[in-house]
């Protein structure tokens, strides 16, 4: 059970599958997961993602994000993604330092203090 099997569709609880998001509407709140393993890509609803993720979520935030999910077929056949869980890997969470949103849910990270992000970069431009 390492994951490595072949998802079989209709198990209680679903399968789970990794992937990358390759679509997302704002506005419509759903989007697209592009599975590893096989070529259909999986529905997702906005409720699906994670709390602090779906509140503030924007379009180039989650759009090629590595993501794992369960998976279930839905009446049509179609596949769709329940729950997601985002995959913070190698050169991952590289737009996470722009929303202000995200830090206050944890309070993981230790307040940056003004020159946070303005100053150091500043001189390094041309």
């Amino acid at each position: 059970g390492m994951g490595m099997g072949m998802p079989r569709p209709g198990v209680p609880g679903g399968p789970f599958g990794s992937g990358l998001i390759v679509r997302y509407d704002e506005g419509k709140g759903y989007g697209f997961i592009k599975p590893d393993d096989h070529g259909e890509d999986v529905f997702f609803l906005r409720s699906a993602l994670p709390a602090e993720v779906a509140r503030d979520a924007r379009r180039e935030q989650l759009v090629d994000a590595r993501v794992e999910f369960e998976v279930q077929e839905k009446e049509d056949g179609k596949l769709r993604a329940p729950r997601i869980a985002l995959v913070h890997g190698p050169g991952g969470g590289h737009g996470m330092g722009r929303s202000d949103g995200v830090v206050g849910g944890g309070g993981m990270m230790p307040p940056m203090g003004p020159m946070g992000m303005m100053g150091p970069m500043g001189p390094m431009g041309p």
